[in-house]
């Protein structure tokens, strides 16, 4: 692929995966992400023919930014566990987890395709060593998973209704943080 058209496609996944993290999936128009990147519609269909295609780009570009993130946040553990980690977990939701899974698997992780799958993969080899240090470090409790802990951070990070939004527009941030807390409080108990 010549650079010029790598520079765009990855300007339509960047740009629809920011657009995912503050919108309802299924509000976000191709159109509108095509504008938003600077490109015209057509040069979006010649690179995802469908939304499905999108989404699976946009997925495989999140895991891989977490992946990268919890090898940063292993390196950083050493120096202060628990900004390490909170960052960690913070950044992960700042990168839309919560709005991009039902669009990589919306009824099951056996559907993930090819992609998806080997980014997840690599992830959850990144994250289990991150997850395995939180236990010791007493951050999470000794029964937490990787699992268990993505799965908890999609529920309590979907994209609220606009309105709750409109209301409390640091909703999910405080949510963060309490979840923060109550799992060091169960942690240490």
């Amino acid at each position: 692929m010549r650079a010029d058209a790598a520079r765009r496609r990855r300007a339509i996944i960047e740009t629809a995966v920011a657009m995912f993290r503050t919108n309802a999936i299924e509000d976000v128009t191709l159109e509108s992400i095509a504008e938003h990147a600077g490109v015209g519609v057509a040069t979006l269909y010649r690179n995802f023919p469908d939304r499905h295609s999108l989404h699976v780009a946009c997925g495989a570009f999140a895991l891989e930014r977490v992946a990268q993130r919890a090898r940063q946040a292993r390196e950083e553990f050493a120096e202060d566990p628990q900004a390490a980690f909170d960052s960690f977990i913070k950044d992960v939701v700042s990168g839309g987890m919560g709005t991009l899974f039902p669009a990589l698997a919306p009824s099951s992780l056996r559907d993930l395709p090819a992609e998806v799958a080997a980014e997840r993969a690599q992830l959850i080899r990144e994250a289990d060593s991150l997850a395995d240090l939180a236990i010791e470090a007493e951050l999470v409790p000794a029964d937490s998973t990787f699992f268990s802990v993505a799965a908890e951070l999609v529920v309590i990070t979907r994209t609220p209704p606009a309105s709750v939004r409109e209301i409390d527009p640091l909703v999910t941030d405080r949510l963060i943080d309490d979840w923060l807390l109550a799992k060091r409080a169960r942690a240490r108990a």
